[in-house]
């Protein structure tokens, strides 16, 4: 087996040439996670919200811990990846954390002020009307946005034990024999990457067709009132519908477990500008005509 990647640990996360298990439990599985996603999309050009990696193609993406080299604590990742994942990992990686080196503070805006927005935009005719047909034209755009987006957050949570142990640094060489690639963590970096690659934003409404299959109040601590069971007609695949309102879930309650379909506007919640075509999050902005 070769050497794929290394991690490196350095400052008060490791103690005498060691790590704990609890930071180890942190890092590697979310690291594991992260190159399963990418073999994933590697080979099938897809990711959804619930993809997992088919076990036929485990020992594609199996990292072994390899024995810990001198200087910090570096421990080799080797294995028999499929061709390339390193690569690609290294070109997701790339943007989102030169973002975060460059210090830049993003403004945000809250999700229910992004939705009201939205629907005041949509009722004055502002949002040019876009079907979910013409949307899933762009599908391989889609996918590997979303790909991009659900690795991401994976390396995001792996480098979370720098909020703990705010003086130490976690790194992620990539070894290519066309180009090797170190991204350096400290604790400040590692905010920023997470601030930037789990940010929210709601997007221009879509026309969707389908079916309502289930709709029920959430609790108080809910970000939204309402959740329903939307059943794409197009794409026959179930997406979360989220209802901000009680007007517009009585509204929508009157065509639950219909057999027939309703045309809406919806909005995808996309998470660093991407979401998932297929399975995502939605929120009701309005009926379409």
């Amino acid at each position: 087996m070769e050497k794929q990647l290394i991690l490196t640990f350095d400052g008060s996360i490791i103690r005498e040439k060691t790590i704990s298990i609890r930071a180890l439990g942190y890092t590697l599985p979310h690291f594991q996670r992260a190159i399963d996603k990418t073999v994933t999309f590697s080979q099938s050009g897809q990711l959804t919200k619930f993809s997992t990696l088919k076990k036929k193609d485990y020992g594609l993406a199996d990292l072994y811990l390899g024995d810990f080299e001198e200087g910090s604590l570096k421990i080799p990742l080797i294995g028999e990846l499929l061709d390339g994942v390193g690569d690609k990992l290294a070109h997701f990686l790339k943007e989102p954390y030169a973002k975060a080196c460059a210090k830049t503070e993003y403004p945000r805006t809250s999700l229910t002020q992004q939705i009201e927005d939205k629907k005041s935009r949509l009722s004055s005719g502002a949002i040019n009307e876009v079907t979910y047909h013409k949307i899933s034209n762009q599908s391989e755009r889609l996918e590997h946005n979303f790909a991009q987006a659900s690795i991401l957050n994976d390396i995001s949570t792996m480098t979370s034990p720098l909020s703990t142990y705010d003086d130490s640094i976690i790194s992620i060489t990539t070894l290519s024999p066309k180009n090797s690639q170190k991204f350096i963590f400290d604790e400040h970096i590692a905010s920023n990457f997470r601030k930037i690659v789990r940010n929210k934003r709601i997007l221009d409404p879509i026309i969707y067709t389908g079916f309502l299959a289930g709709l029920v109040e959430q609790s108080k601590s809910s970000k939204f009132g309402y959740q329903g069971r939307f059943i794409n007609a197009e794409s026959k695949k179930e997406m979360t519908l989220h209802i901000t309102s009680l007007e517009d879930a009585t509204a929508l309650n009157s065509h639950n477990l219909s057999s027939k379909s309703i045309k809406i506007f919806a909005s995808p919640i996309a998470v660093y500008e991407s979401f998932d075509h297929l399975r995502g999050d939605i929120v009701f902005i309005g009926f379409a005509e």
